[in-house]
């Protein structure tokens, strides 16, 4: 069962709350790349990214979730399109999109985004079998500054 933080109470809710779902599926996997610290290198990896999120390494299942959520928006933008390579073109323009605005999103956050990563790990405990867990409080993500910084997004 799924269960939402928000209401969908019209299609513009269900096409945003799919949009958001994408993008945050591309940026978990851009963010993947983002080099750690104090390095001259910045910005997304773009090529590595792309087979993060493709199964490559490991993110089969974002991937399956993106394309299932880009399926459904493109059925909602462009219903009753019976021309499988008209759907093809619509899906990949879709996808394009989605991924460029993941891009731009991560880029824009680089600093935030490496920031609460390093203050994520710092509570990470060895578990067996080279595992690592972690417990994340409503007290300790209110004291991450890094994630007030953040702004809510319209896709």
């Amino acid at each position: 069962m799924i269960h939402l933080a928000e209401s969908l109470t019209s299609v513009d809710d269900v096409k945003a709350y799919l949009e958001r779902r994408v993008l945050v599926l591309y940026a978990g996997a851009m963010a993947e790349t983002l080099p750690q610290g104090q390095v001259p290198e910045r910005g997304v990896d773009r090529d590595r990214a792309a087979k993060i999120i493709r199964g490559s390494l490991g993110a089969e299942q974002d991937y399956a979730k993106a394309r299932e959520a880009i399926h459904l928006l493109r059925s909602i933008l462009h219903p009753g399109v019976p021309d499988a390579d008209v759907v093809d073109e619509q899906l990949k323009a879709l996808d394009e999109r989605l991924w460029s605005r993941a891009l731009m999103l991560v880029e824009e956050y680089e600093d935030t985004i490496v920031g609460l990563a390093c203050g994520f790990t710092q509570h990470l405990e060895a578990q067996p079998r080279g595992m690592y867990s972690a417990v994340y409080d409503k007290e300790l993500l209110d004291g991450l500054s890094g994630l007030q910084a953040l702004p809510l997004l319209r896709p």
